[in-house]
């Protein structure tokens, strides 16, 4: 799953003029999981949400159909985590901290 052909993005400066990459980072990648990524695997029932940026690694949870789904580890891999290295260059690591044995139709159990 290829999710369009995002370029890098900068984080914009607080309106004070004093930019806090932490918040903007977390901001701008949730912006790009919600344009670009969330239609994408919305069709088929899932949803994925940023739940942390720190030290350049960006942590993911996918809810919906993307937990019990088999190929959430490809999506995750060949899709999201592209997406995410085109437009921040920046980020080193992708990580997914989904509980894939928990819900109604766990993937790993």
């Amino acid at each position: 799953m290829t999710f369009g052909a995002a370029q890098p993005l900068l984080p914009p400066d607080d309106p004070f003029g004093v930019p806090d990459a932490k918040v903007t980072m977390r901001h701008q990648i949730q912006k790009l999981l919600d344009d670009e990524v969330n239609p994408q695997v919305a069709s088929h029932g899932g949803r994925i949400d940023l739940v942390d940026y720190a030290n350049k690694t960006v942590y993911l949870r996918m809810s919906g159909g993307c937990q019990g789904c088999s190929a959430s580890a490809a999506t995750l891999r060949n899709g999201v985590e592209e997406a995410i290295r085109r437009a921040f260059p920046r980020v080193e690591g992708v990580v997914d901290v989904t509980d894939h044995g928990s819900g109604e139709n766990p993937y790993y159990s």
